[in-house]
């Protein structure tokens, strides 16, 4: 924010209190507090006039005041410019799903009066998890099985009248064919064996019926056991001793966490530059700091209505567990290099109010006051920017002394800073590569609002004459870390998705319901006030 001597503070709430009030009193001029036109006593001009005497005086004397009529400079965190190529990447969000993850049901309705699985057990295929009531489906198994045994008795009777029947037929058979019998009692002992045999498959059909009962009724059995349908970790066990369930009721969660797939949605603009097979990088807060490698493996060739994205889904071997699904992750996909250029962050990058062109607020002589710091920096705070700003006096106590943290030097100032129009050549990385001011020099990231025309706290060199302020603008300056930015914009770009993935739920969730979600879009601001003194 820009800098405000304390006196300004002081004075400013106190003549406004004390000096105004006093000064309007309305009394005519015979004395009579009556009403009346308003005119000020005598007194009153003294205070009136020691009061603005005061006021003045403050607000002229603060740091950074410069001359009679100047406005405080403002304070702005800046970076030296790289050059580089410039690695494409988007940088995207999604979430772990576990490949082959289940739903585990039971088969039947019943109460529960077993369970033995918990979460973050590992089952394997058919492997008991919970236990159902069957004391009906058991008795009815027990009377299938009795029937089964009564069918097969009478099948092996019938069996053995259908053998005893056809050597009686044999006999005659042989006895007329020699003319001891007649053809009459010939064909009465072949209908009674014709007969015997109907009798015999009709018996062998019961006992495939009362089978065919009894495979029922024990499946019905089998069914009481609710067992893993594939091998892998229980979760979300939804399921206790005493809880009636049927089939429509989730008792487990089951997922081969060995192998993860992570979802993430690829807007429209983007599915022309990510492509299957791209690398990609996974990280997450919870994992430790370090970083997944992986490449794009499918693209859904559908685009969405609702969020005109398409899924992409990232194969990824997780032998040693470190995902888990429904964590959220941050996955970075190359997708090239551009040439080399000169490097800002995408912070720098302003759009100027009166021209409307884009461009960067530069500093250009603070190349000759201050060391140029170290891009990265092994630790925090390590590292300084020494030296001394022309005419202001002021030097830089090093990044430790910083206020603005992650290794950002003390503010060094006042310095003169330009707008400078740039052609973005390419965008990427929360860094984009551009055309238009030379590698090492200064750009303000934070604070450029505070430099346009007409805002807040906007110093300039030599004063002003006939009420146009001469010379640019001034601002006192804080370099920064490049990694501090790039994280700041990263956390940022975090948050939008966010929001947005929250939005594009909430609209689900109202389309479910037959409701319209009529929320405007996600809205957020990026904090560009300048640098604290």
């Amino acid at each position: 924010m820009p800098v405000r001597d304390s006196a300004t503070h002081f004075w400013l709430p106190f003549t406004q209190f004390v000096f105004v009030p006093m000064a309007l009193q309305r009394v005519p001029p015979d004395g009579d507090p009556s009403d009346g036109a308003p005119f000020l006593q005598p007194f009153s001009f003294v205070i009136v006039a020691l009061g603005a005497a005061l006021l003045l005086g403050a607000c002229g004397s603060g740091e950074g005041g410069g001359e009679e009529g100047d406005a405080p400079v403002p304070a702005v965190e800046v970076v030296q410019a790289r050059y580089g190529a410039l690695p494409l990447r988007e940088q995207l969000s999604g979430t772990v799903e576990a490949q082959g993850q289940v739903q585990v049901y039971p088969e039947r309705a019943g109460r529960l009066v077993s369970v033995s699985a918990e979460n973050g057990d590992f089952v394997r295929e058919g492997e008991a998890l919970a236990r159902i009531s069957g004391q009906s489906s058991r008795a009815q198994l027990s009377q299938a099985q009795a029937s089964l045994e009564s069918a097969q008795a009478r099948a092996q009777e019938a069996k053995a009248t259908l053998e005893e029947i056809r050597a009686q037929f044999k006999r005659t058979q042989k006895l007329a064919e020699q003319d001891m019998v007649s053809e009459q009692k010939l064909e009465s002992q072949r209908a009674q064996m014709q007969s015997a045999e109907a009798s015999y498959q009709q018996a062998k059909a019961q006992v495939q019926q009362a089978r065919g009962t009894v495979d029922e009724r024990a499946e019905a059995v089998g069914q009481t056991v609710v067992r893993a349908p594939i091998s892998g970790r229980v979760g979300q066990r939804n399921a206790e001793v005493g809880m009636q369930a049927d089939g429509q009721t989730p008792l487990f969660t089951i997922g081969d966490l060995s192998k993860v797939q992570v979802e993430v949605p690829v807007t429209q603009e983007m599915l022309g530059r990510i492509a299957e097979g791209q690398p990609a990088r996974i990280t997450a807060s919870g994992l430790r700091d370090s970083t997944i490698g992986a490449e794009v493996s499918r693209i859904s060739p559908f685009i969405e209505s609702g969020t005109y994205s398409a899924e992409a889904e990232i194969d990824v071997n997780n032998e040693n567990g470190p995902l888990r699904p429904g964590m959220f992750v941050n996955v970075d996909v190359s997708y090239g290099e551009t040439r080399k250029a000169t490097l800002v962050p995408v912070s720098a990058l302003h759009e100027h109010p009166e021209t409307g062109r884009r461009g960067v607020y530069v500093a250009p002589s603070l190349g000759s006051e201050l060391q140029p710091r170290p891009v990265e920096s092994s630790a925090e705070g390590s590292g300084s920017a020494s030296g001394s700003a022309a005419g202001g006096g002021a030097s830089s106590d090093g990044a430790s002394g910083g206020s603005s943290g992650g290794g950002g030097a003390s503010l060094v100032g006042p310095v003169p800073v330009q707008f400078r129009p740039v052609e973005v050549v390419a965008e990427g990385g929360q860094i984009a590569g551009v055309r238009g001011i030379e590698p090492d020099t200064w750009v303000v990231v934070v604070g450029q609002h505070l430099l346009e025309s007409g805002g807040g706290g906007r110093g300039r060199r030599g004063g002003s004459e006939g009420g146009q302020q001469q010379g640019p603008p001034e601002a006192r300056a804080r370099p920064i870390l490049w990694s501090r930015v790039v994280d700041l914009q990263q956390l940022q770009q975090q948050d939008l998705l966010r929001q947005f993935m929250d939005k594009q739920q909430r609209r689900a969730r109202s389309a479910a319901g037959g409701a319209v979600d009529t929320s405007g879009g996600a809205s957020w601001r990026a904090d560009t006030t300048g640098a604290s003194s």
